[in-house]
């Protein structure tokens, strides 16, 4: 459905795809991973619309600046101030939702705070990623579980450099991790494709030598996997409860809900070894396909031009 969008020369188009299958258990699993596979096809169909009519002159006019925050990184944008609005109305939100008076870190924030700043940002702001994370208990407890993991992970690197984290307090490290964990909140949740590969850089680029090896982008897979590894189970057994509460309740009569879901866990599990397992190989396809320097590491034009030909290594 095509409808005219709110700025001049643009247009929405809602897009909307319904799955069948005959298994209850596999209709829950399914459940688990369907926006990734409905990510695909809305990018499969930016990218074809990108070829007929290209990009929007308004669009291309736009130039990259540079973001800076608390945090230390610095990344380019298409849209630096839609960008910092954004994140500051996010941070302001999420502020908002801490104890009065209380000290405010991310190991102060609770997920029922970070549930109530969801719901307020899509249903007050109307930002369509909150409105889904809003209608969503399961998955926004995922989310906040695996970012919160992924930040106290990556900042636990970050500290590992002395010089960095002299005379600093722990009560400052914890308002800079917050801080981490708002903006990777926001370009997660609901910056483009574009600008959150952009950001992904500098994530990764964890010595900020402006340059991504094989070992940081070795280590930045191993924490996406493990922070997914965290929170898979919890979601899968949401699921799979609710499909014994729906129509697919005879699926289930074989078998008991609890035996169910510690097979599907077993499964999931291993699949995930198995893609640990190949990290190292992934690494190498990654390098195999960009052109990276003498030095053997992947620059931000570099960078920039992989996930332009390559969206499905990224």
């Amino acid at each position: 459905k095509f409808s005219p969008g709110l700025k001049e020369g643009t247009t929405n188009l809602s897009f909307s795809v319904e799955f069948e299958v005959k298994s209850g258990i596999t209709a829950a699993a399914v459940n688990a991973f369907f926006d990734d596979v409905t990510q695909q096809q809305v990018k499969a169909f930016e990218r074809r619309c990108a070829q007929l009519f290209g990009n929007s002159k308004k669009s291309s006019k736009v130039q990259k600046q540079n973001l800076n925050y608390d945090g230390q990184l610095k990344f380019k944008v298409c849209n630096a101030q839609a960008v910092g609005l954004g994140i500051s109305l996010l941070r302001k939100t999420i502020h908002k939702h801490f104890t009065p008076n209380s000290p405010i870190g991310l190991s102060k924030l609770s997920f029922l705070s970070f549930f109530n700043a969801c719901k307020e940002l899509g249903n007050l702001h109307k930002m369509e990623g909150f409105v889904i994370l809003s209608e969503d208990l399961p998955l926004s407890k995922a989310l906040y579980s695996s970012l919160v993991y992924l930040i106290q992970q990556r900042r636990t690197i970050y500290e590992s450099n002395k010089r960095r984290t002299k005379n600093i307090s722990s009560e400052k490290m914890d308002l800079l991790a917050l801080e981490d964990f708002i903006t990777t909140l926001f370009m997660v949740v609901e910056a483009s494709h574009s600008d959150r590969a952009r950001y992904m850089f500098y994530a990764i680029d964890i010595d900020e030598d402006k340059a991504i090896s094989r070992a940081e982008l070795q280590k930045a897979m191993e924490l996406h996997m493990t922070s997914i590894a965290e929170v898979i189970p919890s979601l899968l057994k949401h699921y799979l409860i609710r499909s014994t509460e729906s129509d697919c309740k005879d699926d289930f009569k074989n078998d008991g809900i609890g035996d169910v879901i510690k097979k599907s866990e077993n499964i999931i599990q291993k699949l995930l070894q198995e893609i640990a397992t190949d990290i190292p190989f992934a690494v190498d396809e990654v390098f195999s396909r960009v052109h990276s320097d003498e030095n053997g590491s992947i620059d931000e034009e570099e960078w920039e031009k992989a996930w332009h030909r390559y969206p499905e290594l990224l």
